[in-house]
């Protein structure tokens, strides 16, 4: 997979940002990409039963 916005790797537990070469964790099971646009820039994951967390790939300030 491309990274999203060519910066961002969705990973199976988290993000790596290729700008900063940062990774951030996610304690999930399962992260999904969303379908907010393509490609999506929004990844979410179950929190608990019924709620959900969004990440907005967008939102992220730039690495500068």
């Amino acid at each position: 997979m491309a990274p999203l916005l060519n910066r961002f790797v969705p990973l199976k537990n988290g993000v790596h940002d290729v700008a900063t070469g940062s990774t951030a964790t996610i304690e999930a099971r399962t992260l999904a990409l969303g379908a907010a646009g393509e490609p999506s820039t929004v990844i979410y994951w179950s929190e608990r039963r019924g709620a959900y967390e969004v990440l907005n790939l967008a939102a992220v300030p730039s690495a500068q």
